[in-house]
């Protein structure tokens, strides 16, 4: 075999893996773009029932401040003994 058969068949052998590892990379590539959004999704979702979670809280928080308020009234008007 001459050296120039011998430099072709090196370059397809390099063009080979080449194209192999890229092919790899891009495989990885792409699972964890898509282990990425599967995470992103899940962190919104669990966004949004904390989110949803809050605004009860607040809604809470608002209703015993109004009992706190009316005990208080009541308690100030009470006749003292």
């Amino acid at each position: 075999m001459s050296w120039p058969e011998k430099m072709q068949g090196g370059l397809v052998a390099l063009g080979v893996t080449a194209v192999g590892g890229l092919g790899a990379y891009l495989v990885r590539l792409i699972r964890k773009i898509n282990t990425n959004e599967a995470q992103i999704a899940l962190l919104l979702e669990r966004q949004g029932v904390r989110d949803k979670q809050r605004l009860e809280d607040r809604e809470d928080v608002l209703e015993i401040k109004a009992d706190v308020k009316e005990l208080t009234r009541h308690l100030l008007s009470a006749p003292r003994s």
